[in-house]
């Protein structure tokens, strides 16, 4: 059986034993990274055909019946931990690390606080996993710098809900036997190539954040202006390159 077999078998059977691992939940937010670097995030919102990629890719990697809107859910789940995030950074008397992504909260203040709200243990006082990744993907924000791609040859994943049941006349089984097992291998290459963008994505950024923030630290401006300078330059990748090749004097005049 195709992927392709495979995957539609799995929609029509339902995913009543699905369950996310925080692997798959990794995963599943570098691959919308990536769907938002090729134009499929409008806004606050995925078009269905990444949704419906991501479900593909899931099931392919991990081998579980994943179908979209399991995919629009989790995706739901993560809005909701990103609201969460912000309303911390929020919070009366906690400070804002941008360079180690952290919400920090004085030790009296921290443990009055996670006595009273248990579940924010893993937003406080310790790096937030995937934040910049979250950004992305739950905010406004389109994907730009390390996280776009600039690759003309991106696979299409469009959805194809009824490709396999029109076809012309003369093209024989053969001939589509091997049309689709060319999409599957396609499709395979694509879920490893994410895997590999997602390494190269994390190594680059981590980078890139070191240079802006040095470069920041040696103009000598007061702490509250650098973290906002910095906070800026994230958000804006082209003109935080600039910004890091200037000399220490055009840095200043900045």
């Amino acid at each position: 059986m195709s992927i392709q077999q495979n995957f539609e078998a799995n929609e029509k059977q339902g995913t009543k034993n699905f369950k996310w691992t925080n692997e798959m939940s990794d995963f599943l937010i570098e691959f919308l990274v990536h769907q938002a670097s090729i134009g499929m995030k409008v806004d606050k919102s995925f078009k269905r055909p990444a949704f419906v990629a991501a479900a593909r890719a899931m099931s392919s990697k991990f081998q579980v019946s994943c179908n979209w809107t399991k995919v629009e859910n989790r995706l739901r789940t993560f809005k909701t931990k990103w609201s969460r995030i912000t309303q911390l950074k929020s919070l009366n008397g906690a400070s804002w690390d941008p360079v180690s992504k952290t919400i920090s909260l004085g030790e009296g203040s921290y443990q009055d606080f996670i006595r009273a709200h248990p579940k924010d243990i893993c937003y406080l006082n310790c790096p937030i996993q995937h934040y910049d990744e979250l950004v992305i993907i739950c905010g406004d924000d389109q994907a730009t710098g390390e996280f776009a791609s600039d690759d003309p040859n991106n696979i299409n994943l469009d959805e194809e809900d009824n490709n396999d049941d029109v076809t012309k006349s003369g093209i024989g089984t053969t001939s589509k036997a091997k049309k689709q097992k060319h999409s599957d291998s396609e499709f395979l290459l694509l879920v490893e190539k994410i895997g590999e963008l997602a390494d190269s994505m994390k190594d680059a950024k981590i980078m890139h954040e070191k240079e802006i923030w040095s470069s920041i630290k040696s103009c000598n401006i007061p702490e509250h202006v650098g973290i906002a300078a910095y906070e800026y330059f994230l958000r804006n990748k082209i003109a935080g390159k600039f910004f890091v090749v200037r000399s220490p004097e055009m840095r200043v005049e900045w």
